[in-house]
């Protein structure tokens, strides 16, 4: 039987624990500054509605389920394009990234939005427009994996545009991000986006894109983002809307509520049904104003801002302008039959995309990169590092393993040293006296704070009390309640009471005449000497504190080390001087 006792490492003699500055511990956490949820007012008052039912029927956050709903919109839109000003348009285009671990509600939000154009696609079928029989109309759904599946897909929607559909692992980002030598899977992503012609040349053959236009709706996993996020994607991710909520939905009892009422249905079937001619949308006068203010202010440098979040954020105006389209088109088609399909983007359109974008999408993204740890921000590399710190566990490290190790040399020499001055800076990170004496050159090493090597994964949740009951009752059954009411995804500890520690510190009495304990080991008096077994004792020497991690127990009933174990002591006996100040002695030489 396995017995693991974690210790952290103390920090060395030469260190001192009250000269460390206190550490904001939480940066390690993937949920540090977590993004905010998603503002329903900027919803028009019948999606607003629907989004609840949609969310308390689903269990999906809401952050998912508008996503999800705005995507599918976009996609019956193709032909409405919004132009700010002559020779500046924006088709109603949309990419969407719904981010998050396994189980927290992504897939049944994209399941509400495709149950909609599903019912769409139904009513079609079986409409008016064919009263004799059924009708084949184009398909409003594709999952196609390849460019050559997409695009059969879309001229057989032609004239209008699929939407495209991918919900698993994250593959098909890194699919995305990686295109092809000759940049042919670039250009087709980017002509879709933007519904630029374009001569595809495809599988050695030339095919004639008219202004095409592709709407995408993904799900991923945080991890999987790392290869695409880490790829040269020619600008392809950064025309992606993430959302990454930071809690799973809140719990909401199950109703009669059709979420998939008609009255959605039929608002979607509206927009389907509009002509497939192009037409632009231009801005009111107020629309105009607050979106100059807009730009103004996103032309506002963003401090520690480049590679892809920088990308991301000078998408801004773009976005905000299709967004606007997208809710300007939702709103219509939820108001009453005759009603004049918009010629123009009023200001509260304007100002509900701006809010979306800056106020909620924009910290979303940043999430979302600093969680792949691939944002090119200062921070999510500085992150990257130190959660390599905590998992190795060493009180000391250097230049090249931050490089090598803990960056895969994702950065040059000067990149690391500028990365190092900035952690030691923060108080992270301290140089290393070096020894007096010695030749040859010196290796520079920093010590690593002492409250990083035992750093939890959630610092900021605080173990429960269990106090003792005065009715008898145990303090696990009393802590049950607490316990319930915590974030489901965390793993709260459980420590101890003060007199429970006190029990265990004391010296146990044992009784020369009494029968052992069942749970006790049982060895004879030849196969362990009891004059030679010694108890753990926790020391501030790390050689000692890494000995303290237990393997199974040999043959004679002694623990072992394992091999993992045995490789920490070294690399900690192999510093040991420099650690204690003490100059090692070498052969022939008397001090």
């Amino acid at each position: 039987m396995n017995a693991l006792v974690c210790e952290s490492l103390h920090p060395p003699t030469s260190a001192p624990v009250e000269a460390w500055p206190t550490i904001d511990l939480g940066l390690l956490d993937e949920r540090y500054g977590a993004p905010p949820a998603f503002p329903l007012d900027v919803l028009p008052p019948f999606w607003r509605s629907w989004t609840r039912e949609a969310t308390a029927r689903s269990g999906a956050p809401a952050d998912y389920v508008v996503l999800s709903l705005l995507t599918a919109a976009a996609s019956l839109i193709p032909g409405r394009r919004v132009m700010p000003s002559p020779g500046w348009v924006e088709p109603c285009i949309l990419w969407a990234a719904l981010v998050g671990p396994p189980s927290c509600g992504k897939t049944p939000a994209v399941e509400a939005a495709c149950r909609l154009l599903n019912g769409v696609w139904d009513r079609r079928q079986l409409g008016p427009h064919n009263p004799d029989g059924a009708v084949s109309p184009a398909p409003l759904l594709t999952n196609g994996t390849t460019i050559h599946t997409i695009l059969d897909a879309m001229r057989q929607a032609e004239p209008r545009s699929p939407l495209l559909v991918r919900d698993e692992n994250g593959g098909w980002l890194a699919h995305m991000a990686r295109g092809t030598s000759d940049g042919s899977a670039h250009a087709f992503w980017l002509s879709a986006w933007c519904q630029r012609n374009l001569d595809f040349g495809w599988r050695g053959k030339t095919v004639e894109l008219d202004g095409p236009s592709l709407c995408i709706l993904g799900t991923t996993h945080p991890d999987t983002l790392v290869p695409a996020l880490n790829r040269d994607d020619g600008g392809v991710l950064a025309r992606f809307l993430f959302v990454r909520p930071a809690a799973a939905a809140s719990w909401a009892p199950l109703t009669r509520a059709d979420a998939f009422a008609p009255e959605a249905i039929a608002a979607l079937q509206r927009l389907y049904e509009n002509p497939c001619d192009t037409r632009d949308l231009s801005l009111t006068g107020e629309a105009h104003v607050t979106f100059d203010r807009f730009r103004q202010a996103h032309r506002a440098p963003v401090d520690d801002l480049a590679g892809k979040a920088a990308a991301w954020w000078g998408k801004g105006p773009s976005q905000v302008l299709r967004l606007a389209g997208v809710l300007t088109f939702l709103d219509w088609a939820a108001k009453p039959q005759g009603t004049t399909e918009p010629e123009r983007v009023s200001a509260w359109a304007i100002e509900a995309a701006v809010r979306l974008w800056r106020d909620y999408l924009w910290p979303h993204a940043q999430m979302t990169f600093r969680i792949a740890g691939a944002g090119g921000e200062r921070e999510s590399r500085e992150r990257q590092v130190l959660r390599w710190i905590r998992a190795q566990c060493l009180p000391e490290i250097s230049r090249e393993q931050i490089r090598r190790e803990a960056l895969s040399q994702a950065v040059d020499a000067a990149g690391a040293d500028r990365l190092i001055a900035e952690l030691v800076e923060a108080g992270w990170l301290r140089p290393v006296e070096p020894a007096k004496g010695g030749r040859g050159r010196r290796r520079r090493r920093w010590h690593v704070h002492p409250d990083l090597l035992g750093a939890r994964p959630y610092p900021e949740l605080a173990d429960p009390e269990l106090a003792e009951g005065s009715s008898g009752a145990s303090p696990g059954a009393q802590a049950e309640g607490e316990l319930a009411a915590l974030d489901p995804d965390s793993v709260p500890g459980i420590s101890a009471s003060a007199s429970d520690a006190a029990a265990a510190a004391a010296p146990e009495h044992v009784d020369p005449g009494a029968a052992p304990s069942a749970s006790a080991i049982r060895a004879s008096a030849p196969d362990i000497d009891a004059a030679n077994v010694q108890p753990l004792i926790r020391t501030d020497d790390p050689v000692t504190a890494a000995t303290e991690v237990i393997a199974t127990a040999g043959d004679d009933g002694v623990p072992q080390l394992n091999a993992k174990t045995r490789r920490r002591l070294r690399r900690c006996e192999k510093f040991a001087h420099l650690r204690n100040g003490v100059e090692p002695v070498r052969q022939g030489v008397v001090a």
